[in-house]
């Protein structure tokens, strides 16, 4: 008999959410279509188990993700390209606590 972990998220409890705003349905529809080509089926359950992780910081590249090597990897590698432009090239006002109040050019 093999025993396999459970998910703590499916007993109804969900993870805080720290900041941002949520998005409309219009928004979540360009998303799903750009990701998936379609808004009206469920994404494959690889794409579902996902999870966005970053490295360890004391290891090199440490400021990249840990991507899986399954199809998930590509849509990953693209999101990590995005967010390493934004981190060196940010070109937002900074003001006094070094906080900026406008959101990055895409």
């Amino acid at each position: 008999r093999v025993l396999y972990a459970r998910n703590k998220l499916l007993n109804g409890a969900r993870p805080a959410v720290v900041g941002g705003k949520p998005i409309t349905e219009e928004l979540a529809t360009e998303l799903r279509v750009t990701c998936f080509s379609s808004a009206s089926c469920p994404p494959r359950g690889e794409w579902i188990r996902t999870p966005l992780v970053m490295r360890p910081p004391d290891q090199p590249l440490g400021y990249g993700l840990a991507a899986p090597r399954n199809g998930a990897r590509s849509l990953l590698s693209a999101l990590q390209a995005h967010v390493i432009k934004w981190l060196l090239f940010d070109s937002r006002p900074q003001t006094k606590d070094n906080k900026c109040d406008v959101p990055p050019d895409t």
